[in-house]
């Protein structure tokens, strides 16, 4: 728990040292499991996810987003443990598509990004009855757009393998607030 904490505090001191226009943020994402999510939970229902991130400014059309954060998946109502964990550290680069003029950018953008991800697995999503823990790297893809200085809306694909037989892919609908 103290590496979470002490990478958490990390990213939380990156803009205190950087550009004016480089904020901190939160992130809640709503996404529907695929790849072999939905066998593992026994379920099509949607995960939840968040995470806390920090966003710095290079170029007015580039930036790098670092993220901390978890998403989960499981069955609702379900008697065993099908529960799908995963924790990410991670960094995501952002592209605006067009530039509005302003020196913080608004307006359509791509994403792009890596993670380390521990996979944690409940006993009962696998045949050999034992819970499983792991640690992959994942990417994630996708299309958003800046309303505001404060406010993203995206949609993105997360993609990791768990094991050699397991491959979890999931697509997300997230919300950005910066402060």
């Amino acid at each position: 728990m103290r590496k979470w904490s002490a990478l958490a505090a990390l990213l939380l001191a990156l803009p205190m040292v950087a550009e004016e226009r480089d904020t901190l943020g939160v992130q809640a994402r709503l996404s529907l499991p695929g790849g072999n999510l939905p066998d593992a939970t026994g379920s099509q229902a949607p995960g939840m996810g968040a995470s806390l991130l920090a966003e710095l400014h290079f170029e007015p059309e580039v930036c790098l987003r670092l993220l901390i954060g978890a998403d989960s998946w499981r069955q609702k109502g379900s008697a065993g443990d099908r529960s799908v964990r995963a924790y990410h550290v991670g960094a995501e680069a952002i592209y605006f598509l067009q530039d509005d003029g302003g020196d913080f950018r608004k307006g359509p953008f791509l994403i792009g990004g890596l993670a380390g991800i521990t996979w944690a697995l409940g006993a009962d999503t696998r045949d050999t009855g034992t819970p499983l823990r792991v640690i992959h790297a994942g990417f994630t893809a996708g299309f958003g757009y800046r309303f505001n200085r404060h406010m993203d809306a995206e949609v993105k694909v997360l993609s990791s393998k768990v094991d050699p037989d397991f491959t979890a892919t999931a697509t997300m609908v997230s919300f950005t607030y910066r402060f």
